[in-house]
């Protein structure tokens, strides 16, 4: 990568960071894998308001999102990412979080 082609990309990821900042949740890229393991390779800071995990916690091992999904709603969740993935439409699933003092969101 050229160095102007990364000034570039990093002057679009400060853009992406400070529309998100605005915004409620957080915007995400989702990655799932054959063998049904998951990453999120961007988060934007909006995910410590939800999942109170950093980016960093997520980028290569999605496992800690899923761990903190209600126990109740985790096969739904499953169920709506696996449909969006095979018939490539957006996701969207409501769902309850679990933080570590047994607080749901």
């Amino acid at each position: 990568m050229t160095v102007l082609n990364q000034e570039h990309l990093e002057q679009a990821l400060k853009l992406l960071e400070k529309a998100s900042s605005r915004l409620p949740g957080f915007i995400y890229t989702f990655r799932l894998y054959a063998d049904g393991t998951s990453c999120f390779p961007y988060a934007s800071d909006g995910i410590q308001d939800i999942y109170r995990l950093n980016a960093a916690d997520v980028r290569t091992d999605g496992s800690k999102i899923f761990a903190g999904i209600h126990p109740d709603d985790l096969a739904g969740v499953n169920a709506s990412i696996q449909e969006s993935a095979k018939n490539l439409i957006p996701w969207q699933y409501e769902y309850r979080v679990i933080y570590e003092n047994d607080q749901t969101h």
